[in-house]
C-alpha cells in the first residue's frame, strides 16, 4: 500500500513539475555564501539544444516553495512552449524560519559582501557554465520577499540582468534589520528621488540598468502599496538621465482594475513600467480563463482578476520570438482577433504578433483607433472585428 501511495505521489509531482522537461537540483556550486538551495528547469525542447537561450530566475515568497511559484505563475508552460531555462533558488529555514529571502540585511543583498545575492549570482554562473544560456537575455521575477530580493539583485548586479519583474516588493536599501524591515513593509519609510540616487554609490559607474516592471495591489496588507511608489521613485531617480517621456493608462488592457505608467527613453524603449491593481491584496494576478495565456493554477498566493501577469512579463522581457522582427504598416490586419501593436505618432503601427482565434469562449474587447492612446508605447490588445 505504501508503495502504491508513493507511486501515486511521484506521479502527481511529475505532472505538477511537467512531463515536458526535467528539473535538476544544483549540487556543485563554486561558492554559496548565502547557503541557498537551487534547481534549474530544462524544457524538453532544449535538452539537446546547442543554441543560446534565455534564462529566467524565479524567486519565491515567504512560506512558499519554488514549485508553488511555478504553479501559480504558469512560467513552466511558457518555458516549454517558447524555449527558455528556469532557475529557481530556494531559501532554507536555517537562514530564515519563514523561508523569506533576507532582503533586509545589507550583507545578503550587496554586491560588496558575500550573502544570499552572491549565491543567486553563483547559480546563474552555474547555469551559464553548464547550459547554452544567452548571457544577454537573463531576467528575474520575484514575488513578495522574492520580489524585494529580485529588486536588490537588479540594483546591485545590473550587468547580470536584462530585465526584471517585482511583484508585491519594495525599494532597495531602506532596512538592515528585521525591525526596520517591518517599518518598510508597513509603508513607514519614504525617500525622495534625489535621496535614492545619492544613496546609490555605484550608480554613476553603471552604463546600463535592467528595465524594470513593478506590480502591486492596492489592498495589500502584507507589503503596503506605498512600496510600489517608493520603488518607482528609486528607479526613476536612478534612470532620470535616461527617461525621456512617460505615459499613463487608467484602464490598462481595457481592465478597470489595472492602471499603468510607462517610462521610456528617447527611442521609445521601455525602461520602467508600473502596474497598480485595484482591490487586490498580497497576491499574484492571473487570468485562468485566458486560453491564449496559459495562466497558472489556483493557489493561496494567487488571484484571478482577468489579468495574466505572466504573459505581460513574457512580453516585457521580449521572450516571445514572434516579436523579434515586426513590420511597419498603416493598417493592421484586423482579420486576426489577437493582435499586439506598437502605435506611432503618425498613426502607423508595428504589428508585433497575430494569432487566429482558437478559443471560442474568449470575450474579446472592441477597440477603436482612438482608444489606442499614446505614442511610441508598446502594448498588447485583444481586438475583435
Amino acid at each position: 500500500m505504501r508503495f502504491v501511495l508513493t507511486s501515486i505521489l511521484l506521479l502527481i509531482i511529475t505532472l505538477c513539475l511537467g512531463q515536458n522537461g526535467e528539473q535538476i537540483i544544483i549540487k556543485d556550486l563554486n561558492q554559496n555564501p548565502g547557503n541557498l538551495k537551487g534547481s534549474i528547469y530544462i524544457p524538453e525542447k532544449l535538452e539537446n539544444n546547442s543554441r543560446k537561450q534565455p534564462l529566467v530566475v524565479l524567486l519565491h515568497g515567504c512560506n512558499q516553495t519554488p514549485d508553488q511559484l511555478l504553479s501559480i505563475t504558469g512560467f513552466q508552460k511558457y518555458a516549454d512552449s517558447l524555449g527558455f531555462y528556469l532557475l529557481m533558488p530556494e531559501q532554507k529555514m536555517i537562514n530564515n524560519p519563514s523561508k523569506c529571502f533576507n532582503w533586509f540585511y545589507e550583507k545578503d543583498i550587496s554586491h560588496q559582501q558575500d550573502g544570499e545575492s552572491r549565491s543567486i549570482v553563483a547559480m546563474i554562473d552555474y547555469a551559464e557554465g553548464n547550459y547554452p544560456v544567452d548571457i544577454y537575455s537573463i531576467h528575474i521575477v520575484g514575488l513578495s520577499a522574492g520580489a524585494a530580493m529580485a529588486n536588490a539583485l537588479m540594483y546591485h548586479f545590473p550587468n547580470v540582468f536584462a530585465s526584471g519583474a517585482v511583484v508585491a516588493g519594495g525599494p532597495v536599501g531602506l532596512a538592515d534589520n528585521p525591525i526596520d524591515a517591518m517599518k518598510v513593509l508597513n509603508g513607514k519609510v519614504t525617500r525622495s528621488e534625489d535621496e535614492y540616487i545619492k544613496s546609490c554609490s555605484h550608480c554613476k559607474m553603471i552604463r546600463r540598468f535592467p528595465k524594470v516592471l513593478l506590480v502591486h495591489g492596492t489592498n495589500d496588507i502584507i507589503v503596503d502599496p506605498t512600496n510600489l511608489t517608493e520603488a518607482a521613485k528609486q528607479w526613476k531617480g536612478i534612470l532620470k538621465y535616461d527617461i525621456y517621456d512617460s505615459i499613463g493608462n487608467s484602464r490598462y488592457l481595457e481592465n478597470d482594475r489595472l492602471e499603468t505608467n510607462i517610462y521610456m527613453d528617447s527611442s521609445g524603449h521601455e525602461l520602467l513600467k508600473t502596474v497598480t491593481i485595484k482591490n487586490m491584496g498580497h497576491k499574484y494576478p492571473q487570468d485562468r480563463g485566458d486560453c491564449y495565456g496559459l495562466s497558472g493554477d489556483d493557489g493561496m498566493h494567487a488571484e484571478d482578476i482577468d489579468y495574466n501577469l505572466t504573459l505581460d512579463i513574457i512580453h516585457f522581457f521580449g521572450l516571445n520570438p514572434g516579436r523579434i522582427k515586426p513590420h511597419r504598416l498603416a493598417d493592421p490586419n484586423w482579420d486576426n482577433k489577437y493582435v499586439a501593436l506598437k502605435r506611432y505618432c503618425d498613426n502607423t503601427y508595428y504589428e508585433l504578433e497575430t494569432s487566429k482565434d482558437t478559443c471560442q469562449e474568449k470575450k474579446f474587447v472592441n477597440y477603436t483607433l482612438s482608444e489606442m492612446n499614446g505614442c511610441l508605447v508598446p502594448d498588447y490588445y485583444y481586438i475583435y472585428r
